[in-house]
């Protein structure tokens, strides 16, 4: 499926794809929290944005089925 998108295009993704970070520059996903540690402030607002973005496109995407 992410074979067919341009790399400009953004794909928002959640943890359970991390391997697809590895293979394509256009995938966004949320910072992993350190074994151990925690995410900074900053990292915890960023991850914060991403999902609502996911949020959003999955609503909009659920409205059109």
């Amino acid at each position: 499926m992410v074979d067919f998108v341009p790399d400009e295009v953004k794909i928002h993704v959640d943890l359970g794809f991390q391997g697809l970070q590895k293979e394509f520059v256009n995938i966004k996903i949320p910072t992993k929290k350190p074994k151990g540690k925690e995410l900074t402030e900053e990292q915890k607002h960023l991850n914060r944005e991403k999902s609502s973005v996911r949020g959003a496109l999955r609503y909009s995407v659920s409205r059109q089925m």
